[in-house]
């Protein structure tokens, strides 16, 4: 199964999606050693360079639950302080399903699709 390039850079933590056209655009990704263009596709035996270095691994789905306490913002905005993302230690980037009020508590998911 093919994906866009900017989607798999994304799945791979290497920027965001739109980070990931900056990068494309600035011809720092190779597919198979050509330059990637925009809009271009993927799949698992395709070999991904940004600035010289492999992307490799299969992108492992996570999800994770968490009970929000009172007074911790749905946020994944670093220059806030007492956001959810303090809550939870993952290596990789993890994005909050929906989003709970700061003075409310109750379930959140996280995940990294």
């Amino acid at each position: 199964m093919s994906t866009r390039i900017n989607k798999f850079l994304a799945e791979h933590s290497v920027a965001s999606r739109r980070e990931a056209d900056r990068l494309i655009e600035a011809k720092r990704v190779r597919i198979n050693g050509a330059i990637a263009t925009l809009g271009a596709t993927v799949d698992d035996t395709d070999v991904v360079k940004v600035d010289g270095e492999i992307i490799k691994g299969a992108v492992k789905r996570v999800v994770i639950a968490l009970h929000k306490p009172v007074g911790f913002i749905t946020s994944t905005d670093t220059r806030l302080r007492d956001t959810v993302m303090d809550l939870i230690d993952f290596p990789g980037r993890m994005f909050p399903v929906g989003r709970l009020d700061v003075q409310s508590s109750g379930l959140l998911l996280f995940t990294n699709d």
